[in-house]
């Protein structure tokens, strides 16, 4: 069992890289047509990835009996929501070269 979750475990850090990666591609990219295929991208890993590690992670966190890993569970539980609303937020805006766009990447 313990093999299964490192793998898991694993997988979510990769995840992370990954969408890290494609975050710094679309800041360096100088091309919107670039950027909204990157963006796609990355939101298509993201997402996913989201919706798992809420899953797989932080909803037996938020049910275990340490203070210290519900908080933890409730902390990544409001992250991901506020993720998913800058994710929404960004793909309603049509620039993606406006600084504006731009700064909203920065805080995604």
């Amino acid at each position: 069992m313990l093999g299964i979750a490192e793998g898991i475990l694993q997988d979510l850090h990769n995840d992370h890289s990954e969408v890290d990666a494609l975050l710094g591609e679309i800041m360096d990219s100088e091309d919107a047509g670039e950027r909204v295929r990157l963006f796609s991208e990355m939101r298509d890993k993201l997402l996913p990835h989201l919706q798992a590690e809420q899953e797989i992670l932080y909803r037996r966190l938020e049910a275990g009996t340490e203070e210290e890993s519900r908080k933890f569970g409730y902390e990544g539980t409001s992250e991901h929501e506020m993720v998913e609303q800058q994710v929404d937020k960004m793909i309603s805006m049509p620039d993606t070269m406006s600084e504006e766009w731009t700064a909203e990447l920065k805080v995604l």
